[in-house]
């Protein structure tokens, strides 16, 4: 029940950062940052400042730059070294804020658990520990691997309790939100006809012999010709395609997926690639095309048509999402109620 519930509030507390890495174009991203003090001894005045610096005062209660410095990195380290320090830099100032008003919302939503009266038992913080060990990997151990990350089985413990505190508070102050309706639920759904499309498909493999800018009609042609024959070999039984793939694709994926390109819709593939792809048979080993990577032959695993999902078929879907949406709304405005009644000042 509580995981349920509990989801809604991530939802919440989440939408901060998920808002600032809508702004980081990561195709862009060339020299990748693989640790935070590399960061901060160049463009992190924020990460690089004393962390006992008091920057907010929230009823009484100091906020340490230290904390807000503990939160951005676990929100950069989601990442997985995907940021470059120049897009870091510039979300530095705005992800500074966000975290802030996080663990100002943080500080004011325990208080009030305090006030009210919430308890989590020690058997609820086991089981949400136990669930965790079951959900990681074979002969994995879970104080080591949180050893490994400078943190403690009680860390963990304390994170639980304070989550599902604030779950259990969240519960409460939204319990008025009524169920949606089906007439509700029907017009979300003539109002998001978009929402309820799946786009064409297709889940394809390649086999690439790449063309230089400088080759030569005859060496193009060569290429053109081995393509043509690893394509007879396929044809005839004496290579499969995953194993041409391998053997002969100047494509990366030949190596490391047999060719396979995975699913893709129209508009991901050049024009050449994407005609021949959605046309292909199932199963078919296609032609020779061209296109400016050079000359490929293409082998089509599955093909999903456009199809519009039916209101009977999205209706509980939708519920439970307009549900969700409701909660988290009047779960924000109890925030604020908290947040206009606090003694807050930034420093």
């Amino acid at each position: 029940m509580l995981k349920t519930k509990f989801y809604v509030i991530l939802i919440i507390f989440g939408f901060i950062f998920t808002s600032i890495s809508d702004d980081i174009d990561l195709t862009e991203t060339e020299d990748l940052f693989s640790s935070n003090e590399e960061l901060s001894d160049e463009i992190n005045p924020i990460l690089d400042q004393d962390p006992n610096k008091v920057i907010s005062i929230v009823n009484g209660e100091k906020i340490s730059l230290g904390e807000i410095q503990r939160e951005m990195n676990a929100q950069l380290q989601r990442f997985g070294g995907q940021i470059s320090p120049e897009q870091l830099s510039t979300i530095e100032q705005q992800l500074f804020e966000d975290v802030k008003n996080r663990i100002i919302n943080n500080k004011l939503l325990l208080n009030a658990i305090k006030e009210n009266g919430i308890i989590i038992s020690d058997e609820d913080i086991n089981n949400e520990i136990l669930n965790i060990r079951n959900s990681l990997p074979e002969g994995t151990n879970l104080e080591d691997l949180l050893a490994a990350q400078g943190a403690s089985i009680e860390d963990v413990k304390n994170d639980i309790r304070q989550q599902l505190s604030i779950a259990k508070i969240a519960d409460s102050k939204t319990s008025n939100v009524s169920e949606i309706t089906d007439a509700q639920a029907e017009e979300f759904y003539i109002q998001n006809p978009e929402g309820f499309q799946t786009p064409e498909e297709v889940e394809a493999s390649h086999i690439l012999l790449t063309v230089d800018a400088n080759d030569n009609d005859d060496i193009k042609e060569s290429k053109k010709e081995e393509l043509l024959n690893i394509r007879n070999k396929i044809l005839s039984g004496e290579l499969s395609f995953e194993d041409a793939a391998k053997e002969f694709s100047n494509c990366p994926s030949g190596e490391r997926n047999s060719g396979s390109l995975g699913v893709f819709r129209k508009g991901n593939m050049v024009p050449e690639f994407e005609i021949a792809a959605f046309s292909q048979e199932i199963g078919e080993i296609g032609d020779i095309i061209e296109t400016q990577f050079g000359y490929h032959i293409i082998k089509v695993a599955n093909h999903t048509y456009e199809e519009t999902i039916s209101f009977d078929e999205a209706k509980e879907q939708i519920k439970n999402y307009l549900f969700a949406q409701n909660k988290q709304i009047a779960f924000a405005e109890y925030i604020k109620e908290l947040r206009d009644s606090a003694t807050i000042e930034d420093l």
